[in-house]
């Protein structure tokens, strides 16, 4: 073309979107993602455990700033987003993360029912369909041209007068995707095999977010800690030995948050043992949940003193004090 050869290439930019050979769009899904986790990696550099910005300024980076970088153009690739999920979720794992002091071992999907933060496949097929849904009837679109004055006449989409509406397209038809995408996200939760601690306290995903983004990143991060059950109790540090998991307050189970709080017979029953009614043996029947009453039992002196024991214990195991 020109008096110039065209070299053959298996991927090609344009308008920004990554387009390979196969339109398996991966090439273009790793490159958001890369880019994605450098900006994440700049925010989790000005934050610490227990310092730095709240949960409302970080999910507001993840959802203001890096989300719809890693959206952009997803009308074209968000089919193709469920086969890259595990990029995607490194990159949502890397945000949730900086958001409270949590156990390296805490699962993603945990964090997301508890935060309110929707898988990214998701989120990217749910922007997709929004994207449709706001550009059909375009072409319907016209001005009635009636009125004088301060009446400037009606603005008609698809047949209809907008009034206060968005318009680029029906918010009452936006909600509705959004609804069918939480449903679809609340079929996952309840389909996924592992979280087990995690659906104990929350059978829906998402039900808590507006609680949590209340609290400090200390409350939040003991709120965490309790809901997903990953936190510094014999359980989640002694997996492979059974005799180490045991309880050191009744001897005879488990050491985890649920038992402590459900069943351990050494400890005080009480105002902390909240959603709980123990009927037929164990079997539960619930209430609603008290977030503040879960930090509390998890700082009552016995439970507190256990649980810094073994984070102590595990300090001690990553960094081995200096021979002199």
């Amino acid at each position: 073309m020109g008096n110039s050869v065209l070299e053959y290439s298996e991927l090609v930019k344009y308008l920004g979107i990554i387009l390979d050979n196969k339109l398996s769009f991966g090439p273009h899904i790793k490159d958001k993602a890369k880019t994605a986790i450098r900006l994440l990696y700049h925010v989790r550099s000005s934050v610490g455990q227990l310092w730095g910005p709240n949960l409302y300024l970080v999910q507001w980076v993840l959802t203001g700033i890096v989300r719809p970088r890693i959206t952009y153009g997803a009308i074209v690739w968000a089919k193709a987003a469920s086969n890259h999920k595990k990029q995607l979720d490194r990159v949502q794992r890397l945000g949730l993360l900086a958001m409270a002091h949590v156990c390296r071992s805490t699962p993603t999907a945990g964090m997301e029912a508890a935060l309110d933060m929707m898988p990214l496949d998701l989120y990217a097929q749910c922007a997709a369909v929004k994207a449709i849904a706001r550009i059909r009837g375009r072409n319907s679109c016209y001005w009635d041209g009636i009125g004088c004055g301060r009446l400037r006449g009606h603005l008609f989409w698809g047949g209809k007068i907008l009034r206060g509406m968005d318009p680029v397209g029906d918010l009452t038809e936006k909600w509705k995707v959004k609804d069918l995408f939480y449903d679809k996200w609340k079929t996952r939760w309840s389909d996924l095999s592992t979280c087990r601690q995690t659906k104990f306290w929350i059978e829906d995903p998402g039900c808590l977010g507006d609680t949590l983004a209340h609290l400090d990143r200390l409350t939040l991060g003991l709120a965490l800690q309790a809901i997903t059950g990953h936190n510094y109790l014999n359980y989640h540090h002694n997996i492979g030995s059974i005799s180490e998991q045991t309880c050191c307050f009744c001897k005879e189970s488990q050491e985890e948050f649920i038992h402590l709080v459900c069943e351990c017979p050494a400890l005080p029953l009480g105002a902390p043992r909240v959603r709980l009614e123990a009927v037929w043996g164990h079997q539960l029947k619930r209430r609603p949940l008290d977030l503040h009453g879960l930090v509390r039992f998890m700082k009552m002196d016995h439970v507190g003193k256990a649980m810094e024991q073994r984070a102590e214990q595990v300090k001690s195991l990553v960094n081995p004090p200096s021979q002199a």
